[in-house]
């Protein structure tokens, strides 16, 4: 349980905080234990909160912008509408945490564990995700606009609407999720893993899917208009169907445009590479 005299030296603020726990650090003398505290609304902006147990803790509506809260556990804990702006959260854990409507814009989240948890219309826009684990997690509407989330595990997602615009998801693992409707219009996907997975209705219009692997994923009625489709890996098992593309790059940085003249019709990209397909198993069985 929390130490009261440390409670009571928290809701102070940042300064008083601050100062009182670095005195405190050097004592050896803190309780780094707020574990099922109610700090709903509370302000904690600027607070150094970093490796303390927040798990179970009811957070909903408080500032904790710009806060320094590397390797806290927030597992469990409810952050519903709170505000993390610019906050330093790497390693944190927020296991099975209710974080919908919370705000992660700009904040630093590298490594951190969002497994099973609730994202719904979370903004994490302009924030960095490095190799962080969001698998199992519902993502519903959450923003993740011109954030990073290189090598992260996002399996096992399901998702409605969620926005990746301008996103950086290179090495990222998309696989056996569901990312229906979801936005990844110039978003870079290069050498993610998005096989099993469902992107019925999905914008990648301008994204880059360089080496993608796509095995079994559905793509139905999704739009890769100016694309780069530079050796993504996809079989017969990958849904095309009614796909919209007027054209798309062979190449990196929009070289290659297929086709070279005027735009292909609803429906002709998965023409396009089943013939392609056959035409390369048909060179198999020949030897060639």
């Amino acid at each position: 349980m929390a130490d009261k005299e440390h409670l009571a030296m928290l809701i102070q603020g940042a300064d008083k905080w601050n100062e009182w726990r670095q005195m405190m650090d050097e004592s050896e003398e803190l309780c780094d234990d707020f574990y099922e505290v109610n700090l709903s609304g509370a302000d904690l902006s600027n607070v150094n909160l970093s490796g303390f147990d927040l798990s179970r803790t009811d957070l909903s509506g408080a500032n904790l912008s710009d806060a320094g809260l590397v390797e806290v556990d927030f597992s469990y804990s409810a952050l519903c509408k709170a505000d993390l702006s610019n906050s330093r959260c790497q390693g944190c854990n927020f296991n099975e945490a209710d974080l919908e409507e919370a705000n992660f814009s700009k904040a630093n989240l590298t490594y951190a564990n969002f497994n099973g948890t609730n994202l719904i219309s979370v903004n994490f826009r302009q924030s960095r995700l490095w190799e962080s684990d969001l698998s199992s997690a519902n993502l519903s509407n959450t923003d993740f606009s011109e954030s990073t989330l290189v090598g992260s595990n996002l399996r096992g997602i399901q998702s409605n609407g969620a926005v990746f615009y301008k996103a950086i998801l290179g090495s990222a693992n998309l696989s056996g999720s569901e990312f229906t409707g979801a936005n990844f219009s110039e978003a870079d996907l290069s050498r993610a893993n998005m096989s099993g997975t469902d992107f019925a209705k999905a914008n990648f219009v301008n994204a880059n899917l360089y080496r993608v692997e796509a095995l079994e994923s559905s793509f139905i009625s999704a739009n890769f208009t100016g694309a780069c489709l530079k050796d993504w890996h996809i079989d017969a098992a990958t849904q095309l169907d009614d796909a919209i593309c007027e054209y798309f790059y062979w190449g990196l940085d929009q070289q290659n445009r297929c086709p070279q003249n005027g735009i292909y019709k609803q429906g002709e990209l998965a023409e396009l590479f089943k013939r392609a397909r056959n035409l390369v198993e048909s060179l198999l069985q020949k030897g060639l």
